[in-house]
Parts: C-alpha cells; structure tokens; sequence
C-alpha cells in the first residue's frame, strides 16, 4: 500500500486529512535520523501534488515543478566565502529558495511542497 513502514496510524491520518481537503498548511515531521520523515514527507507530497506515475516518478527525481527539497547543501551556493560549514540554513537561503519560490504561482496544480 505505501512506501512508509512502521507509521500507519500516521499514514492514515495523513491521508484522511488529504482526502478531506484539511490538510494543514505546515506539517513539521521530527524523530531521530532513519525513522522515516523524509520518507513520509515524500509519501504525501506525491499524493497532494497528483497521485499518478508520471508525478511520482518526478517526484523521486526531483524535476517536479512544485516539489522542493531545501537541504543544507543549498548553502553552498549562496556562499561567496566557501567556509560554510551549514550547521543551519542562513536567511539568504530561506529566502531564496523558500519564500521566493513559495510567492510564486505553482507550476503544475493547486499547490506547492517544500522539504
């Protein structure tokens, strides 16, 4: 049925949430590395941004044109030093790929994602 293991009661809700149209407009997934949020996060993305094989596989490729991954990795590309260790993300990172992208129209549906 799903590609999460282990957190079925949080699935359902999820899901149930989605299919009633009262999904929250922020999720916050915490839990220690392995247990399953990112997992989860893209499990509800590839049902909120059009649950077909086309958006899944996009999806998990990450050419999808309203799902965005934020990691720290991206800091990179905002440093001009290149010493940044990306303990945290800095706010030129937030803003430029996270509210920039979030005040723009979607692409491709009713919505964006943002991980």
């Amino acid at each position: 049925m799903s590609e999460v293991v282990g957190h079925q009661n949080v699935v359902e809700r999820l899901g149930k949430a989605l299919g009633e149209g009262r999904l929250a407009h922020g999720l916050l997934f915490a839990g220690p590395t392995g247990v399953g949020k990112r997992t989860t996060a893209n499990w509800l993305a590839k049902r909120f941004l059009g649950d077909t094989p086309d958006g899944h596989r996009r999806i998990d490729a990450g050419t999808h044109g309203d799902f965005h991954v934020v990691t720290r990795q991206l800091v990179r590309n905002y440093d001009k030093t290149g010493k940044s260790k990306a303990l945290q993300l800095p706010v030129n990172v937030v803003r430029g790929e996270i509210v920039a992208p979030a005040n723009r129209a979607s692409i491709e549906g009713d919505g964006k994602v943002f991980v």
